[in-house]
């Protein structure tokens, strides 16, 4: 199949590990492809407690988590699945599953043979993604501290017409780029542990004082800090709408 090896492994991995994490103890994760008509199916098969049925219409809308004890092992912004979707479906493709509560549980997704092209296929390039910007405007550097990999990723591809995201997924790491690193903007979860966020934003001042700070925070709970340009919540926010809003908080910083 024609496809882009990068994000296919991606896909690949979120599904597996999913599977992996919401296995019974002593059972087989499967994995099997196939040829049907003009596409490539590929499966991977698991047995555990499967996907609630209150979940199952919502199960690849961006965070959006099940929030039974039983099936969610571990925490996490609810984005895997939601991006995996995004992918198949650059590449043509669908994807589904199948769930029985107790039993076997199947996601699929497919993907069109090749055939054979004279010239690459752009439908496939990262900038089929995002709409490009003028190619002779300097783009900015935007910093983005935040543990979620995935999630961090989106957010860079989403913004790469206009900004390098730099990303941090540790407050030390954080700290270490902007003593080093010119930004124009910084984009952070005034929620992450593992330091004192307030005290990053002490020095970040005093270092980066035309930064513009934006808050991105998975807990709605969490106090806002005034020197925020906007605090935005992920569970309450569509993708889309933050993206244009960090877009225009880019913009004014230009």
């Amino acid at each position: 199949m024609r496809a882009d090896a990068s994000r296919i492994k991606q896909v690949l991995a979120n599904l597996i590990s999913n599977a992996c994490k919401y296995s019974s103890k002593n059972t087989e994760v499967l994995i099997k492809a196939e040829r049907i008509d003009d596409l490539a199916i590929i499966y991977i098969q698991n047995i555990g407690p499967g996907v609630p049925e209150s979940f199952k219409s919502k199960i690849f809308q961006a965070f959006s988590q099940a929030d039974s004890t039983d099936t969610r092992a571990t925490g996490g912004t609810g984005l895997g699945l939601n991006i995996t979707r995004k992918i198949v479906k650059r590449h043509d493709g669908e994807i589904g599953f199948e769930s029985v509560a107790n039993g076997v549980t199947v996601f699929w997704f497919t993907c069109p043979i090749s055939k054979e092209l004279d010239q690459p296929d752009e439908h496939l390039s990262d900038a089929s993604v995002v709409q490009l910007a003028d190619p002779a405007a300097e783009k900015m550097t935007v910093l983005h501290f935040e543990e979620d990999e995935d999630f961090a990723e989106v957010i860079a591809s989403a913004l790469a017409p206009v900004a390098n995201v730099i990303h941090a997924a540790s407050l030390s790491d954080a700290a270490q780029i902007t003593a080093n690193t010119f930004l124009d903007a910084v984009i952070l979860d005034c929620a992450l542990p593992g330091g004192d966020v307030r005290s990053f934003l002490d020095n970040l001042a005093a270092r980066q004082p035309g930064a513009r700070l934006i808050g991105l925070s998975a807990d709605e709970d969490q106090a806002r800090d005034p020197r925020l340009l906007i605090d935005l919540i992920k569970s309450r926010s569509e993708l889309r709408s933050i993206v244009t809003s960090v877009k225009r908080c880019l913009a004014r910083a230009s």
